[in-house]
């Protein structure tokens, strides 16, 4: 859990300008179900000023709201190789106007291959929604990538984790 409080100065270069400031409280947890099985949520509420469209050196009247949930879970297997999935959702709004969703999902796994090499593959993906609208119903695009990685640790092996 933790609570940040924020001040911002938007232009360094003048003392005129009113500085932005905000409060952001987050919190997470993490449960291991044996040996081979982690789940996780977590969860933030953010809320700060914004300027005038305008006006950058202004404070307007209506606050930015952001508030994140989420969760995900971990498979282990044989050691150091594992599964993850992590879906997290976005509430943003600001200034009055109709609320966005983001939504993403992250998926990815990694192969012990051995001491030092590992392989490993992850798949992301991004949408922007307007209002209340669910994730099948969105008519804004988003992003969708997929990588495959390869690493090699060089040298005296550690304890190291992909």
């Amino acid at each position: 859990v933790a609570v940040q409080s924020l001040e911002v100065d938007t232009n360094t270069n003048t003392e005129t300008d009113e500085r932005l400031t905000g409060m952001n409280i987050r919190g997470g947890l993490r449960l291991s179900l044996g040996d081979h099985v982690a789940v996780f949520g977590n969860g933030s509420r953010i809320v700060n000023d914004v300027v005038e469209e305008t006006d950058l050196a202004t404070l307007a009247d209506a606050k930015y709201l952001g508030i994140t949930t989420g969760g995900g879970v971990d498979v282990y297997i044989a050691g150091r190789s594992g599964l993850g999935v992590q879906y997290d959702r976005v509430r943003e709004e600001q200034r009055g106007l109709e609320p966005e969703f983001l939504h993403y999902l992250n998926a990815g796994g990694t192969l012990f291959v051995d001491d030092n090499v590992f392989l490993s593959g992850r798949f992301a993906f991004y949408q922007r929604c307007q209002e209340n609208e669910t994730l099948e119903n969105c008519d804004i695009d988003g992003l969708r990538q997929f990588m495959l990685t390869a690493t090699a640790v060089l040298g005296p092996s550690q304890d190291v984790r992909p």
